[in-house]
């Protein structure tokens, strides 16, 4: 999975929703977008540090749940 800053397209590679969420507050962000990263065949280890997804790229949308207030 793949965590990206809307305001500075800065990138990092995650394991999970719930990572990505920890690692966003962790690190102030106000906007960002989690999507799905680009699957690795299983006789290929994995990059160390992927490609950046191409500028103005899509990634898919992940729900998050939101915390309850009340």
């Amino acid at each position: 999975m793949i965590l990206s800053c809307d305001k500075t397209g800065r990138w990092w590679q995650v394991s999970s929703a719930a990572e990505a969420m920890r690692l966003a507050r962790t690190l102030g962000l106000a906007t960002f977008m989690i999507g799905a990263g680009e699957a690795v065949s299983t006789g290929a280890a994995p990059s160390p540090r992927p490609e950046a997804p191409a500028s103005g790229a899509v990634l898919p949308d992940i729900p998050v749940p939101r915390p309850q207030r009340g």
